[in-house]
């Protein structure tokens, strides 16, 4: 079951982790979340910027007043009600990634808010690659906004479901669901036109039924093979109104196949709707 008691927030000072960092301050307001804002102060080897170079230099306490200014600043810009809980983190080590796991974990953090950069090619090579090694390895459930993607209140969770373990998978999204009274459609995409059969569906409705959220819906979509699962989803998204997506990758191979093989190669960067990612060992949980 997902804890959004404590959300950690990784800010580089670019406009895309700004930009994650408000919807993540207005996301907390709903949730009643404490936030962790947080910098690794890394300097990558290959053709660091001028401004990273400068940001680098600056000492922690300093970054922790860069953090608490950005947070200042951004709720003062977009008239925003400044956290009432917020927590300001500096950690300088040799990797970015291991850094914000470890400050996950330090601080029992239940969720990550970050930001993508919708970048591709070179691009998405040296400044993309962040969010994805974070939701590769993580083991608490990262949640990916896109460039711009302003903050409104969740109206569906669209749930990609192979229905084989929903029940522990539904108990890890209604706490996210229930503060924004959002609905939560466990979507089935059909490639063989086969349907789903009699067990199965009852399964489901009595595992539905027993969740007791009255806002769940199946369903059960028949698709063509010649689209891939990829396009089916970033298809089907981009028609619910406040929606986003959730997907329960079950290990690197599965998650890299979905937004990273050659077919999709920019599709994870290219999604204008934020993508929850909760691995599928940590709904046993």
């Amino acid at each position: 079951m997902m804890d959004l008691k404590t959300i950690l927030v990784p800010v580089d000072f670019s406009a895309n982790a700004t930009n994650a960092l408000r919807y993540a301050i207005q996301f907390a307001q709903v949730t009643k979340s404490k936030l962790v804002v947080f910098h690794s102060n890394y300097l990558p080897y290959t053709f660091p910027s001028p401004k990273i170079k400068k940001i680098h230099e600056q000492s922690e306490g300093r970054k922790q007043l860069m953090l608490e200014y950005i947070v200042t600043t951004t709720c003062k810009k977009y008239k925003l009600k400044k956290p009432a809980d917020v927590v300001y983190l500096v950690e300088r080590e040799t990797s970015i990634i291991d850094n914000i796991l470890a400050a996950a974990e330090t601080t029992q953090s239940g969720l990550i808010i970050m930001g993508t950069h919708g970048a591709t090619g070179f691009k998405k090579v040296m400044f993309g690659s962040n969010t994805s090694a974070v939701i590769e390895k993580s083991e608490v459930p990262v949640f990916a906004i896109p460039p711009r993607h302003k903050f409104k209140k969740i109206g569906t969770i669209v749930y990609a479901s192979d229905l084989k373990n929903i029940a522990n998978e539904l108990k890890t999204l209604i706490p996210i669901a229930r503060p924004f009274d959002a609905t939560v459609e466990i979507l089935y995409l059909d490639y063989w036109n086969k349907g789903v059969d009699e067990k199965t569906f009852k399964q489901l409705n009595d595992t539905i039924n027993k969740s007791q959220y009255k806002k769940i819906k199946f369903i059960q979509k028949e698709v063509k093979i010649k689209r891939t699962m990829e396009e089916h989803l970033k298809r089907y998204v981009k028609k619910r109104k406040n929606s986003i997506l959730t997907m329960f990758p079950e290990n690197q191979n599965f998650f890299e196949k979905l937004f990273f093989s050659s077919v999709t190669k920019d599709l994870s960067f290219n999604l204008n709707k934020p993508l929850l990612s909760i691995r599928k060992d940590l709904d046993n949980q």
